[in-house]
C-alpha cells in the first residue's frame, strides 16, 4: 500500500495553466520580484516597481504560480511607493 502523499497523482510538477514543468529559474525570478516590490515600497519605486513587475511576469511564464502575485505587488508597491514619497515631500514643505 503506497503513501497518499507522494503518489504521482498527488505530485504536481506542472504549472496549472501553461501545463509546463516548474522551474527554478521561474521561482527564482518570482522571488526577485517580491523584493524589487519591497524595495519599491521605500527606494525608487519608479525603477523597481516596473522591475517587479517583468520579473513577476516572466517568472510566470517560466512556470511558477508566484509570478503573478509578484507583478501584483510590484504595481502595489509602486503605487503606495509613490504615495509615500508624495506624503514625504508635503509634509516638508509643511514644516517651513
Amino acid at each position: 500500500m503506497s503513501d497518499l502523499r507522494t503518489t504521482p497523482e498527488r505530485l504536481n510538477t506542472t504549472h496549472p495553466v501553461i501545463d509546463e514543468p516548474v522551474s527554478r529559474t521561474g521561482r527564482t525570478l518570482s522571488i526577485v520580484g517580491f523584493v524589487c516590490a519591497a524595495l519599491a515600497l521605500f527606494v525608487l519605486p519608479i525603477v523597481f516597481g516596473p522591475a517587479a513587475i517583468i520579473c513577476g511576469i516572466v517568472g510566470w511564464r517560466s512556470g511558477d504560480r508566484l509570478g503573478v502575485w509578484a507583478a501584483v505587488a510590484g504595481v502595489l508597491g509602486m503605487i503606495g511607493g509613490i504615495a509615500l514619497a508624495a506624503a514625504v515631500v508635503n509634509n516638508a514643505k509643511v514644516g517651513y
